[in-house]
C-alpha cells in the first residue's frame, strides 16, 4: 500500500474515531485512531467485488433520526452500493441534487438523505468526476464524518465512502427541468420583484459582479476574488492564465477564454435579469437544532439571460445554476457576509448597498462551463 494511502487512511481513521459515540469515552483518541487506522487499512486492502456487502443507498445511514451518521451495522466495512458518483459526492439518483437543494439550511442533514461523501482523490480524478458523473456502483469502506478533515467532510456531516472502485456509465447529458409543474415538485426558488432585490442590495451586488466580469482587468480580478472570500494573495492576474488549478478554472475561463459564454456579458446592460429567494421544504422536528453547515435558507439569487429569450427557461432551483452553451442564463447565489468587508478595499472599488440588517453580500467566483450536454425537460416526464 502506498504512503499516500496510509496517510489518507490515518486521517480518515481520526475522523471516524471522532464520528463514533465511543470516541467520547476514550481518554486518548489518538491511540484509538491508530487502532481504527489498522482496521481500515486491512479492510481497504481486501475490499473488492467478491467480499463487499451489497446494501441499498438508504442503508448507508443510521436508521435513527439522530445522530446523523453512517449505519453502525456497516461502519468500517467493505460495502457495495448503487448511485450516481460525482466529485466528492455519491448521490442517490438523478433527482438528488434537486432534493438536496430543496432542503435549504438542512442540506446533508439527517432528514435529507440524498447524498453521502466520496473519498479517494486519485480514483475520482481517474474517473473524471469533475467533468461528468458516473451512474453505477461504488465499492469502498463506509465511514462517518467527524473530527476536522478536508474534502466532503469539511462542508458536510454524515456518512461517506472511501472508494476502492467506481464502475458504471459516464453521463453524456444532464437533465434540467423547466416549467411550473417542475418548479412545484423540485424547485427551491421563488421569484422576487426588482424593487425587493434593490431593497436588499441584491440587484446592485449582482450588477457589479457581471459588470466586473466584463472588464477583465487586474482590479476586476482582485474584486472577484475578494467578493468570493479569497485572500488577497490567492493568485495574481499574471499567474491566472497559466496556473494549473481546477478550483479556478471558472475564473480563468471568464477572464481569458474568448469563446466562453461569459463573453456574452459584454452587453450586460441590455440583458434581462430575474431575482429569486430560496425556500426550504423541510421542517425541523421540535427540539432539533439547525446545523451550522449548508446553505442560507433565506439566501437570494440573481440571473441574467444571455440567450435571445429565457421565457419558460429560467431556473427552478439552485441545482440549475450551470454555465455553458446549453444554458440560456448565468446565475449566482448571494450569501450573507457580516462585518469583514466593511473596512476592506472591496468598498473602494464598488459602492455596495446594505440590506436591512447591514450585511454585505458574498458572491462566489465564476464556475467553469459544463463539460456535458444539458437538456431541458418538463415535469412530469411522459412515459413511452
Amino acid at each position: 500500500m502506498s504512503m499516500w494511502y496510509l496517510k489518507l487512511l490515518f486521517f480518515f481513521a481520526i475522523a471516524l474515531t471522532y464520528g463514533t459515540p465511543l470516541a467520547q469515552e476514550e481518554e486518548n483518541p489518538w491511540e484509538k485512531a491508530e487502532r481504527t487506522q489498522a482496521i481500515i487499512s486491512e479492510e481497504f486492502k481486501k475490499c473488492d467485488a467478491t467480499n463487499a456487502v451489497v446494501i441499498s443507498f438508504d442503508e448507508l445511514f443510521d436508521p435513527r433520526v439522530e445522530p446523523f451518521q453512517a449505519n453502525p451495522k456497516f461502519l468500517h466495512k467493505c460495502i457495495r452500493v448503487k448511485g450516481v458518483a460525482g466529485w466528492r459526492h455519491l448521490y442517490k439518483d438523478s433527482l438528488s441534487q434537486y432534493r438536496t437543494q430543496q432542503s435549504g439550511i438542512v442540506q446533508a442533514h439527517t432528514l435529507v438523505r440524498q447524498h453521502v461523501g466520496l473519498a479517494n482523490h486519485e480514483l475520482m480524478t481517474e474517473k473524471k468526476l469533475l467533468e461528468s458523473h458516473v451512474e453505477g456502483e461504488v465499492i469502498g469502506i463506509l465511514g462517518t464524518c467527524g473530527f476536522t478533515m478536508g474534502g466532503y467532510c469539511h462542508y458536510f456531516q454524515g456518512p461517506y465512502i472511501i472508494a476502492v472502485s467506481i464502475e458504471g456509465k459516464p453521463q453524456t447529458e444532464l437533465t434540467r427541468y423547466i416549467g411550473k409543474k417542475a418548479s412545484k415538485e423540485l424547485g427551491n426558488l421563488r421569484e422576487i420583484s426588482r424593487d425587493k432585490a434593490r431593497q436588499h442590495g441584491v440587484a446592485s451586488a449582482f450588477n457589479e459582479w457581471i459588470e466586473t466580469l466584463s472588464i477583465r482587468d487586474k482590479s476586476a480580478l482582485e474584486w472577484i476574488l475578494e467578493t468570493a472570500g479569497f485572500s488577497d494573495d490567492y493568485i495574481s492576474f499574471e499567474e491566472l492564465e497559466t496556473t494549473d488549478n481546477q478550483y479556478i478554472d471558472g475564473i480563468r475561463e471568464a477572464f481569458f477564454d474568448e469563446k466562453s459564454v461569459y463573453r456574452k456579458l459584454a452587453n450586460h446592460k441590455k440583458l434581462k435579469r430575474k431575482y429569486f429567494q430560496r425556500f426550504s421544504n423541510v421542517t425541523l422536528p421540535d427540539g432539533m437544532e439547525k446545523p451550522w453547515y449548508g446553505q442560507n435558507l433565506n439566501g437570494f439569487a440573481a440571473c441574467v439571460c444571455i440567450a435571445k429569450s429565457c421565457k419558460g427557461r429560467w431556473p427552478i432551483s439552485t441545482a440549475d445554476f450551470l454555465v455553458g452553451d446549453d444554458t440560456p442564463y448565468i446565475c449566482k447565489e448571494l450569501h450573507e457576509r457580516r462585518d469583514e468587508l466593511k473596512n476592506s478595499s472591496y468598498n473602494d472599488y464598488v459602492e455596495m448597498e446594505e440590506d436591512e440588517e447591514g450585511s454585505f453580500w458574498k458572491i462566489y467566483h465564476p464556475q467553469p462551463s459544463a463539460k456535458i450536454k444539458v437538456v431541458e425537460k418538463t415535469w412530469p416526464l411522459k412515459e413511452n
